[in-house]
């Protein structure tokens, strides 16, 4: 599960392609306790023992007030017993339930499983993130995930 972040270097030619480049993101890899889909807002499964709670992860559970055992985003696609790589901070493609602006700060999995929206003033969980583009309607928008662990 764990990974070295390493030094950081300034990658001219990965400009506008890699998100990658100069360590702009941090990929765990974990093992999916359901199916997860490229882009899913994933949650530790609390349903586990011990420390595999921390282990598995799953599509994130719906909360009103947002998901605060939310870690990350799926950049891989998994079933049941798979390993799937989640960025657990940094650039990434994150499922959005609705239509949010840029510059969004957004709550895990407050109006549907798995997707993120747009920060209320009732949400109590952490932040999950920010919008880096405007996106109508539900789909993929380019946001930036806060490290949550």
């Amino acid at each position: 599960m764990a990974t070295n972040t390493m030094l950081q270097t300034l990658n001219k030619a990965a400009v506008g392609g890699l998100e990658s480049a100069s360590n702009r993101r941090q990929v765990e890899t974990f093992i999916a306790a359901g199916v997860i889909a490229i882009g899913d807002v994933v949650m530790f499964d609390v349903g586990q023992a011990g420390p595999d709670r921390v282990l598995f992860v799953k599509k994130g559970d719906l909360v009103g007030t947002g998901n605060g055992l939310c870690v990350g985003v799926a950049i891989t696609a998994a079933a049941v017993g798979e390993s799937v790589n989640v960025v657990i901070a940094g650039y990434v493609d994150v499922s959005t339930h609705g239509t949010v602006a840029s510059a969004n700060m957004l709550t895990a999995c407050q109006t549907s499983a798995g997707t993120v929206d747009g920060r209320v003033p009732a949400d109590i969980s952490p932040a999950f993130g920010i919008t880096l583009e405007a996106r109508t309607g539900a789909g993929l928008v380019k946001a930036l995930v806060y490290k949550q662990y």
